[in-house]
């Protein structure tokens, strides 16, 4: 489950693939145009669900390594209603399963803000996708994957606030217990360091905005 940033909307995502729109202050469910899934098929279950930063966009991934965007816009034909999350692509990029999934956000060459969406798996890669060109009911796009493993298996990652450095980086997470920063541009390893060592590996990351 994930709020939207403005609070207005709570996603969860099923075991049977599907997504509701809650509406928290009255607990019910928003009817929708088209009913958001992750397959046409028999869906696999939703393992991670994460929303971008300024609210545009959502991403899931699934029991079969399925990476899927949805978008906030109008639905084709009816630009004079409401916007509506719209399915807006999707891969299978990883070998075996996903283990993290966060969006990010950077400046472009023209000073526009520009979302970035990664996942990490136990294939010990990490892949980058193109949102921009990401096309709806037909692919998520690959900008770049890289290693960050060699041995352990990553666990967790999230988009590092820019309070130590001006470069956009992510975070990750091992079963090693360890955390390392990354700059997923050029890419190379910025820092490791121990995390910590009780209550088992870290699974899920979380950035609270104090």
């Amino acid at each position: 489950m994930e709020f939207t940033p403005d609070g207005t909307e709570l996603l969860v995502g099923q075991r049977d693939g599907k997504i509701q729109v809650i509406e928290p202050t009255s607990g019910k469910y928003k009817k929708l145009t088209q009913p958001l899934k992750v397959s046409e098929e028999k869906s696999p279950a939703i393992k991670h669900l994460v929303v971008s930063e300024d609210g545009a966009y959502f991403a899931t991934s699934d029991a079969h390594r399925g990476v899927c965007l949805f978008k906030k816009d109008h639905v084709i034909g009816q630009a004079d209603k409401e916007k509506e999350w719209i399915f807006n692509g999707k891969i299978l990029s990883h070998e075996i399963e996903i283990t993290g999934l966060s969006f990010g956000q950077s400046l472009d060459e023209n000073d526009q803000v520009l979302h970035r969406l990664f996942s990490i798996g136990a294939d010990r890669r990490c892949f980058e996708y193109n949102i921009k060109e990401a096309k709806l009911h037909v692919s998520l796009p690959v900008l770049k994957c890289f290693d960050i493993e060699l041995e352990a298996k990553p666990t967790a990652c999230i988009w590092y606030p820019q309070l130590e450095f001006k470069e956009g980086l992510i975070l990750t997470a091992n079963d090693e217990y360890k955390m390392k920063l990354w700059n997923p541009t050029l890419p190379n390893s910025r820092r490791t360091c121990l995390g910590p060592t009780y209550g088992g590996e870290i699974v899920k990351l979380k950035l609270l905005n104090v």
